[in-house]
């Protein structure tokens, strides 16, 4: 039987090591290309994330706005409540002044139509 001599041991060595380790480097550029996909990928979402934090900071302002102009809006229809009981109050004020001039009217008118008839009495009786 032969001798295994350094050199020998060391080629069989190499020739049972070396599928595994074209195996393990290709496990690591396998590794390597999902890692550069993941920094991709998180490159995106920070991306997303810094566009998701614009909008909410604009959507903030826009609620800050609204609610001012919501604000402004309430105080408005209480100015116009209090403008409109005014003019209901002042409306009514003038009915009321109408019905009192329309009864004084009504009054003269009765009046009148007995100076009338007086005065016409008072004619029948002088002829």
């Amino acid at each position: 039987m032969p001798e295994l001599t350094r050199q020998d041991l060391k080629e069989v060595f190499i020739e049972a090591l070396e599928p595994f380790a074209k195996s393990v480097q290709d496990d690591f550029k396998e590794l390597k290309a999902d890692v550069t996909s993941l920094k991709t990928d998180v490159r995106f979402l920070k991306t997303d994330v810094a566009s998701l934090k614009t909008d909410v900071a604009s959507l903030t302002t826009d609620v800050a706005f609204l609610k001012q102009d919501n604000a402004e809006i309430k105080r408005d229809i209480a100015d116009l409540k209090d403008s409109f009981n005014r003019l209901m109050s002042n409306i009514d004020e003038l009915i009321t002044m109408y019905r009192r001039q329309e009864m004084e009217l009504l009054s003269l008118s009765a009046q009148m139509a007995r100076l009338e008839k007086r005065v016409e009495q008072l004619e029948s009786r002088r002829v």
